[in-house]
């Protein structure tokens, strides 16, 4: 048996460049990113220039924000927001994006954060025109807590890679983190993780540290290794829960994983099948066609009926 294993690779690369910004107002006091607008205004519409630096990430997400933020980013335009790739070691690092209208009305800011949104930071700005309201803080029903989780896979050696790539057991190091949306300190904020076929349905659990105490807009982040037993094919629901807080807090990330090795490997095998039944079914049909030429009277080239008539007898029927 015979097969051919073909390996592609995508990346995809988003620029940045370097260069100073002027800030819109007084960066953040103390250590840690900061964030800088070209000018402190600006309409829907229009360019702005956002610089960050600091951030210890290769890659941020810039979005406009009313409200302050102070309900993440359900305050924000995550359609209009942007992504781009930092400079190494923190270096400033800027990018140009569109102005757009927030969902909530201002005091607006630009809120650059990680993919995690374990490390936020954000600036004053001004959307000319838009609305502006009192900061309105979460209500009774509004959760608290916002909840980020993100399965990575991971292969530990050739044993690993060939036990995932077959459908067996694999390996996840998942990423949760848990923000503080307000501006109050939460006490008692627990954590809890499974993963299955669906939202109901639980294959295994994980266990997570839990935060305790989280300051007013601090981010908790951990990584824990998780297997998802066999067979690991198809979709599964990672799902992570805070609770001790407000209301209960569930985040649900579907996650689909083809065992492509698994694939390869029952491919050539259909095929080989494939061409075994073609060879029987041409054997068959060369047996039973001998079968037939074996069956048939010998032949004397053509049909015409011989008569052997004795000669003297026929001369006395003559005489």
């Amino acid at each position: 048996m015979t097969s051919a294993f073909v390996a592609v690779v995508a990346s995809l690369v988003l620029g940045g460049g370097a260069a100073l910004a002027h800030p819109a107002s007084a960066p953040p006091v103390g250590q840690g990113p900061t964030v800088l607008v070209s000018r402190p205004e600006a309409a829907p519409g229009e360019r702005v220039r956002v610089s960050a630096e600091g951030f210890d990430a290769s890659y941020v997400t810039v979005s406009i924000c009313g409200n302050e933020a102070r309900r993440g980013s359900r305050d924000c335009d995550m359609v209009g927001s942007k992504g781009f790739e930092l400079l190494p070691d923190g270096e400033l690092t800027w990018t140009e994006m569109v102005v757009t209208e927030p969902p909530a009305p201002c005091p607006c800011v630009v809120r650059v954060s990680t993919p995690t949104s374990d490390v936020v930071s954000v600036v004053s700005f001004k959307v000319t025109g838009h609305p502006e309201e009192a900061v309105a803080a979460p209500r009774p029903d509004d959760p608290l807590l916002e909840v980020i989780v993100r399965p990575v896979p991971v292969s530990n050696g050739l044993a690993g890679w060939l036990r995932s790539g077959l459908g067996g057991g694999s390996d996840f190091d998942v990423t949760v983190s848990v923000h503080n949306l307000t501006k109050d300190v939460l006490r008692r904020v627990s954590m809890e993780g499974s993963v299955g076929r669906d939202e109901f349905d639980i294959s295994t659990t994980f266990d997570l540290k839990n935060p305790g105490v989280l300051s007013g807009g601090q981010t908790s982040s951990q990584v824990v290794r998780v297997r998802v037993p066999a067979p690991s094919l198809g979709t599964f629901v990672w799902r992570v829960s805070a609770s001790g807080a407000g209301p209960i807090v569930t985040t649900l990330v579907n996650r689909r994983d083809t065992p492509w090795l698994l694939v390869v490997l029952l491919v050539v095998l259909i095929l080989d099948i494939g061409l075994i039944v073609m060879r029987w079914l041409t054997s068959r049909r060369a047996r039973l066609a001998a079968e037939q030429a074996a069956a048939m009277p010998p032949s004397f080239g053509d049909d015409t009926e011989h008569q052997f008539v004795d000669a003297e007898a026929r001369e006395t029927i003559d005489a």
